[in-house]
């Protein structure tokens, strides 16, 4: 359902969404009045959509979208927020030709597909879940400047309760680098000075490859922090 809208000041300014609209048209078309509110407003293609509630179906509202050339009368009513906006129309909507909607509209929408959006929201919600692993309240802000200097250097970071000695205490507040590759803890003072190889980690296996694998990591960490400290 499309018609059309002029106004002198910025869609944004004078159409705010969710404001009360009604429709009305001139009086030798003995139409009646329609309500609704302000769904959307689009400066580039100049339109405004209108949301309009249905009680007739199952479906929550329908919408129409209002070209703003052919409105020829805007009145904003006064009341208690927000106001209602009475619109006045040249003439009743007609629907557009394929043509015309080419014209009006260039761009069409794509097709959206559910499969993208739902792989694109598991994605974002893996991002989150990451995001907030990386936080934590209990550690001092040394410990937190340690742990994003190791984080944007290498991916495989994480809090973690094991102590130099292999013991747990109750919070995380220790960092764990390269778990995968011989594990690598970091405590205070959280500079080389408190980098060691996590007793807790690598035990299973073991031998020369694995030695050297464990110094080569310990000694890349030192590096990382030490390079901070210089920064610093």
């Amino acid at each position: 359902l499309t018609c059309i809208i002029m106004a002198t000041k910025p869609l944004e300014e004078l159409y705010l969404v969710t404001t009360p609209v009604t429709i009305t048209y001139p009086s030798a078309y003995n139409m009646k009045p329609e309500d609704g509110e302000i769904y959307a407003t689009d400066p580039t293609s100049n339109t405004l959509t209108i949301k309009h509630s249905l009680t007739y179906t199952t479906t929550s509202f329908k919408t129409s979208t209002l070209n703003l050339a052919q409105i020829t009368f805007t009145n904003v009513v006064p009341s208690a927020p927000p106001s209602r906006v009475t619109l006045t129309l040249k003439q009743p909507p007609t629907p557009l030709t394929p043509s015309e909607c080419k014209k009006t509209f260039p761009r069409a929408l794509a097709k959206i597909e559910t499969k993208d959006l739902e792989k694109r929201e598991k994605h974002q919600l893996r991002l989150a879940e990451e995001f907030v692993s990386h936080q934590n309240t209990e550690a001092s802000p040394s410990a937190v400047a340690c742990y994003d200097a190791l984080l944007k250097s290498c991916s495989l970071v994480e809090w973690t309760n094991i102590t130099r000695t292999g013991k747990r205490q109750d919070r995380k507040t220790n960092i764990l680098v390269m778990k995968e590759m011989g594990g690598i803890l970091v405590v205070e003072p959280y500079d080389s000075r408190g980098c060691v190889v996590s007793v807790n980690i690598g035990k299973k296996g073991g031998g020369a490859a694995e030695k050297i694998l464990k110094k080569e990591s310990l000694e890349r960490v030192r590096k990382i922090i030490e390079a901070r400290g210089e920064k610093a």
